[in-house]
């Protein structure tokens, strides 16, 4: 069960990493441009734009050779260029893509092309929102684009898979296929969530290198309502006891769909907790993020307190979890632990069978007792046949 109030502070924040001045992407890198250009002449012989839609695909193409041509008549472009050139896409001035996609629907597709994610239809009504705040946000003081300063709010890391693929194309690293797994969430829903979150504390991404970028999901599944059903007790079993940050997905019967990212313990708590890397996400009913310290609150343990789980006035929860749909809740593993992650999962998946067998076996006792007191069955059952697949069950 999870701990009770407590005054221990148990943060796995990373000091000098504040959200405040952290920047999400990276610094700049001094590569060798050089060897890189030799490199693509010793496979294209010259670099053209046939040679850039092989290098950097059709969507790409055409975009970055204007870039580097300066949307010019050039038909070759040079060494002293193509240094010139590669040397921004390194940085971490991501008003270089802007300059590529210069439009809100050119930049978020090459987003989503770059992070290799499809958009559903689920997707549609989170996408308009968000094209729809860019053009609101207004531009710095300082000059600086709406659209980033909106990035920089809210997706931090937004533009990252896009600056890896365009990089790796390059410097002929294989791409990066980044795992966006979910129960809740769709794929490009879990990759505006992960753009949204410090990468230090919540992504176990080490140092600021672009070379560092792996795509690696480095969360384990902690809690799944789909598979130990929703469970106040459960939650605090498999959520409140774990040790490192959490991400936790709640749909509520309300529609609202949302995210809460703690790097502390949870805790049951007569006061209001969390260090300032908290975040929440609301996916749902509108896109936005906010991070604040002392704002969450969770209890079903003080019988003197509130009990539930709330969020300042963006989330709450019943202490039943009557008002939630689903739950998912991941936790943050690194090398060090991917062994206990392992044995983790092996005994959730062991959890999971053994409720199977207990349904299946109350609903086969169920079908003999109704047998003996003459109940009729729905046409075509039989006891014969659920005590089959009663049997198979048991030996799967």
């Amino acid at each position: 069960m999870g701990q009770t109030n407590s005054s221990r502070k148990n943060s796995f924040a990373v000091k000098d990493s504040q959200l405040t001045n952290f920047d999400f992407g990276f610094d700049v890198v001094h590569s060798d441009y050089d060897s890189y250009y030799e490199k693509l002449i010793s496979i294209y012989s010259t670099l053209d734009r046939a040679t850039f839609e092989n290098i950097f695909g059709d969507y790409f193409g055409k975009p970055l050779w204007d870039f580097y041509t300066t949307r010019s008549d050039m038909v070759e472009i040079s060494k002293e260029l193509f240094i010139r050139k590669t040397r921004l896409l390194f940085s971490n001035n991501y008003g270089i893509f802007l300059q590529i996609f210069p439009t809100i629907n050119e930049l978020l597709n090459a987003c989503f092309i770059g992070a290799n994610i499809e958009l559903l239809e689920d997707d549609k009504e989170i996408i308009k929102q968000i094209k729809e705040q860019m053009v609101l946000t207004k531009a710095g003081k300082d000059g600086k684009s709406g659209i980033l300063i909106w990035i920089q709010r809210n997706c931090p890391r937004l533009l990252v898979p896009l600056q890896v693929k365009i990089i790796n194309s390059i410097i002929g690293k294989p791409m990066i296929n980044y795992d966006f797994t979910s129960s809740l969430l769709t794929k490009a829903q879990m990759f505006l969530v992960k753009s949204a979150l410090n990468p230090i504390t919540y992504l176990n991404v080490q140092g600021s290198s672009i070379f560092n970028e792996n795509g690696i999901n480095n969360w384990a599944r902690l809690y799944s309502s789909i598979d130990h059903n929703i469970s106040v007790t459960r939650f605090e079993h498999y959520v409140f006891d774990y040790k490192r940050p959490t991400i936790s997905i709640f749909k509520l019967n309300n529609n609202q769909l949302c995210v809460l990212a703690l790097d502390t313990e949870w805790k049951h708590s007569s006061n209001k907790y969390g260090s300032s890397f908290t975040t929440f996400i609301s996916i749902k009913p509108k896109f936005f993020r906010t991070v604040r310290s002392n704002s969450l609150y969770s209890n079903f343990l003080l019988k003197t307190s509130q009990k539930g789980i709330t969020f300042d006035d963006l989330l709450s929860i019943n202490e039943d979890f009557s008002n939630v749909v689903a739950i998912e809740a991941w936790g943050v593993v690194d090398e060090v632990n991917i062994f206990e992650q392992e044995k983790q999962k092996e005994f959730h998946k062991q959890d999971v069978l053994k409720n199977q067998k207990f349904h299946i076996q109350n609903a086969f006792n169920d079908l003999k007792i109704n047998k003996l007191r003459g109940k009729s069955f729905d046409e075509g059952e039989s006891t014969k046949t659920h005590e089959n697949i009663f049997h198979k069950s048991s030996e799967n």
